[in-house]
This record gives C-alpha cells, sequence and structure tokens, in this order.
C-alpha cells in the first residue's frame, strides 16, 4: 500500500512539474508567436523632392571648381521595412562661369537603399547609386553636351512631420561624374552634393 502510494505520488509530481514547464514555455512563446503574425509597419512607396547644391570639381577638363544650384528627386520602392530600390533624378545650373558660357547637369541614378528603423529622433538611411548624366554648355550661339556615367553614394535622415510627410533633414553624396576632358582622354570628377526637402510616402503596408 505504501509503495502504490508512493509511486501514484511520483507520478502525480512528475505530471505537476511537466504541466508547469508547460505552462511556462507556453507563457514565453505567446509573445513571440504574437511577434511574428503582426506584419511589420513600412511604406510601401514614397517620393521626395530636394533643393540641391553641388561643388563640383572639374580641375581635370581645364575648368575648375563651380558652385552649382539646383533639385532633384527621387522615388523609392521598398521591398521590406529597410531596403528599397531607389531612382534618383537631378538637374542643374552652373554658377560663375567665365565669359558668355551657360552650363547644366542632369543625372539619373539607381539603386539600393538602406533605412535604419527604430530610431527616436528621425529615420537615417544610406545608399548607392549608379547611373549617367548629361552635361550641356553653350556659348555664342554654339552648343555642346555630352553624356557620362554617374554614381551618387552617401547618406540622409529624415524627420516626421505627419503621418504621412516627412522633412528630409539633410543628404550628403559623394556624386562622381565621369565626362571627358576637351580632348576626348575619359576623366573622373569627384564632386559633393547636399540635399534638404519634403517626402510624401504612401501605401501603407
Amino acid at each position: 500500500m505504501r509503495g502504490t502510494m508512493r509511486t501514484i505520488w511520483s507520478v502525480m509530481r512528475t505530471l505537476g512539474v511537466t504541466v508547469a514547464a508547460l505552462a511556462v514555455i507556453c507563457g514565453l512563446s505567446a509573445p513571440v508567436v504574437r511577434a511574428q503574425s503582426i506584419k511589420p509597419f513600412f511604406w510601401h512607396l514614397d517620393f521626395s523632392g530636394d533643393f540641391s547644391y553641388v561643388r563640383t570639381n572639374f580641375s581635370g577638363n581645364g575648368g575648375g571648381e563651380f558652385n552649382v544650384i539646383g533639385g532633384s528627386g527621387s522615388a523609392a520602392y521598398f521591398l521590406n521595412p529597410r531596403v528599397s530600390i531607389v531612382g534618383d533624378f537631378g538637374g542643374y545650373k552652373f554658377n560663375s562661369l567665365p565669359g558668355a558660357i551657360s552650363s547644366s547637369m542632369y543625372t539619373y541614378t539607381f539603386g539600393p537603399r538602406y533605412t535604419f528603423r527604430h530610431f527616436k529622433f528621425g529615420t537615417p538611411y544610406v545608399q548607392g547609386l549608379l547611373g549617367g548624366g548629361r552635361l550641356n554648355a553653350s556659348a555664342g550661339g554654339i552648343q555642346a553636351g555630352e553624356n557620362g556615367l554617374v554614381g551618387a553614394f552617401g547618406a540622409g535622415w529624415d524627420l516626421p512631420l505627419t503621418h504621412q510627410i516627412d522633412i528630409r533633414l539633410v543628404q550628403a553624396d559623394y556624386l562622381m561624374t565621369r565626362f571627358a576632358r576637351p580632348d576626348g582622354s575619359s576623366a573622373t570628377q569627384n564632386n559633393v552634393r547636399v540635399s534638404f526637402g519634403i517626402v510624401f510616402r504612401f501605401a501603407e503596408r
């Protein structure tokens, strides 16, 4: 009898420990399951319009360093909350050129952007874009232009203004261009672009 009671007590104790362990495991796993069942919130598309200042370096092209003012715009398609594919388009006009020369530059670049989430103040990001550009010049009724390779590698920081609108506080890029020298030989210009503007977000997910 004592042996039977001892066996029953042992079984009940083992069963109690097992139930308690299962309860703890279920309690710990429930938040994880709930978290996995909730999709992370992010915007599917965003569009920006920016004012841009570019400091160009055409010293190797028989020119010099120039201040270039213009504008740029971008469209970002988000693959997930952090990774997006970006198209960036810009138009800039050269200032303080000698004589009656007028010149402008246009860029179009594409590539990935990585956005850092969960920052208390704003949303920082980094990007690396490649594409092309067009350099136009005119003087005395004579016009000339050429196409070249363009790369934009930099980072930015957006600050929320409303639920769907952000202020692009700053975006700073190393803007690499490859426009040929007057003799036709290849040359690389190491430029800097600084932009700020406004971002509109669409298609909440």
